[in-house]
């Protein structure tokens, strides 16, 4: 018995100093989470402007001693001033926890999980959704830590949530509908437009069947590679020869169509001679593609130029299918 005795008390430390309690949104005390309301429009403003003074007033030293490291990923969001900064809350997470844990706090409202370590005893963090630009709504995971009777960034996690208001759910159910048809091309176009969005978190914020959508994305491509071949595909025998490289998304009129990518070796300022070969290559994809649903409103084509310009850049010149007529689009 007197063996036994220490060994059921270091069993009862052990517990003790791993406890922790976990509160999300409703269940937070509201003045501590009103008192957060500022601190996270600022965080927005901070990222939105790149404003290292806000980051001074409300990081911790860890998190300003690295600020450049820290910030990275949030300095390579495209900011579109001309877009509203509305900031919403997703989810608000307490924690109390006595040494340091690994936390998993998921949403299941939102789908997605935040991963942290916690610095001190308590952790608060805030899931903001902010509107960058008119393309996309960014997610950030704003960790927080109470240091010294004051609540300090501890990290703040950006991922990508949605495409012109469509998320990764929405594409992913589009694709599924899509392939249900016998679309493959349009099946992983959506597909894959839902797998850039849910990869963007990073192994810190995770979304929901990510796995799931990266398989399924995978099996499209391979579908796709089976019975067309491996990107690039030749176009026509010339030398050099055109090529299909991909195929993306494009956003018109509230809706998300299928973007027919290849390459072009015509000089971008030959207007009439990309519009010949972009009748051409609209006549391959009828002729070699069944799998891209020709019946949606629009279909668009982009052409690359494969002939490199100034500094460097290689221009884009793009067609809009209409079905009944064809529509040059602005370089």
């Amino acid at each position: 018995m007197k063996k036994i005795l220490p060994a059921l008390l270091v069993a009862l430390l052990v517990v003790s100093c791993n406890s922790s309690d976990l509160l999300t949104n409703e269940e937070i005390d509201p003045i501590i989470r009103k008192s957060f309301d500022v601190k996270n429009d600022s965080i927005a403003m901070a990222v939105r402007t790149n404003n290292n003074g806000a980051y001074y007033l409300l990081s911790s030293e860890d998190f300003y001693a690295k600020l450049s490291e820290k910030t990275k990923t949030l300095r390579e969001i495209y900011w579109d001033p001309r877009t509203k900064p509305d900031v919403s809350v997703m989810d608000e997470f307490y924690i109390s926890q006595e040494g340091i844990k690994n936390h998993e706090l998921h949403s299941g409202k939102n789908g997605y999980t935040v991963h942290f370590a916690n610095t001190q005893k308590e952790s608060y963090v805030s899931v903001l959704k902010i509107h960058a630009n008119e393309q996309q709504h960014y997610l950030l995971a704003v960790i927080y830590s109470l240091k010294e009777g004051k609540w300090k960034i501890d990290k703040i996690v950006p991922a990508r949530y949605s495409f012109f208001g469509f998320n990764a759910n929405d594409m992913y159910k589009s694709a599924k509908e899509k392939e249900t048809k016998g679309f493959t091309v349009d099946a992983f176009v959506f597909a894959n437009g839902a797998l850039n969005l849910v990869m963007t978190g990073g192994k810190d914020l995770v979304f929901d069947n990510d796995s799931e959508k990266e398989d399924y994305r995978n099996s499209l491509l391979e579908k796709l590679q089976d019975k067309h071949g491996k990107f690039p595909i030749i176009i026509k025998e010339t030398t050099p020869a055109w090529q299909l490289m991909n195929f993306d998304m494009a956003y018109h009129k509230n809706g998300l169509y299928t973007a027919v990518h290849y390459g072009t070796w015509t000089p971008m300022d030959n207007v009439p001679a990309l519009t010949a070969e972009y009748e051409n290559v609209k006549k391959y994809m009828a002729e070699n593609f069944p799998d891209l649903d020709r019946n949606q409103p629009y279909i668009f084509y982009r052409a690359f130029s494969q002939i490199e310009g100034l500094y460097g850049r290689y221009d884009i010149h793009g067609f809009i299918d209409e079905k009944t007529k064809t529509r040059a689009l602005k370089k």
